[in-house]
């Protein structure tokens, strides 16, 4: 299976003669996959999802993981199983004081996290997602969450117009 790396790379100019200098990652995070995967980052943890390269909507799994963001190291890891991949930008509701993602089989995740990055018992919360369509061939897929507020988009249609479904983070109580 093929790997894929999550690098966090420094925004420091070291060398201001050089205006194409390579850069250097500060540290990597390999694992599976890192698709549509937009981290958000606090100062005491990183929180990024997996793709685990299976294909499909809703086999497979995928991994929210907390990284330490000044060395990559990993502080906690939750799975989500037979959802298909985690594929989202994970944002931060501060009212519920959590963390929202979404997967790629069409499901709506909330998390807590403790200040040291680790995730509270308990708290992955998850709402499966509906497009009305009971045909395998046009599962819901859910994979948004734009500008940092939870916009899980659907794809299928039901009858020929597309279905959209916005979620709030109420949705998901902690």
């Amino acid at each position: 299976m093929k790997q894929a790396n999550f690098v966090c790379i420094s925004v420091t100019d070291e060398d201001t003669t050089q205006g194409k200098e390579p850069k250097q990652a500060s540290w990597t995070y390999t694992d599976k996959g890192f698709y549509w995967a937009g981290a958000y980052v606090a100062d005491n943890f990183l929180l990024v999802t997996t793709d685990d390269g299976d294909s499909g909507y809703i086999k497979g799994h995928g991994d929210i993981v907390s990284l330490n963001p000044r060395t990559g190291a990993v502080l906690d890891c939750q799975t989500a199983s037979g959802v298909g991949d985690l594929r989202s930008t994970v944002c931060y509701d501060q009212d519920t004081d959590a963390y929202y993602f979404t997967s790629k089989g069409g499901d709506f995740y909330g998390i807590q996290v403790d200040a040291n990055g680790t995730f509270r018992d308990g708290s992955m919360k998850r709402i499966p997602l509906s497009n009305g369509s009971n045909n395998a061939s046009t599962p819901p897929m859910s994979t948004s969450t734009p500008g940092g507020v939870p916009w899980p988009g659907l794809r299928g249609c039901i009858g020929n117009r597309p279905v959209w479904r916005l979620l709030r983070p109420q949705h998901l109580r902690h």
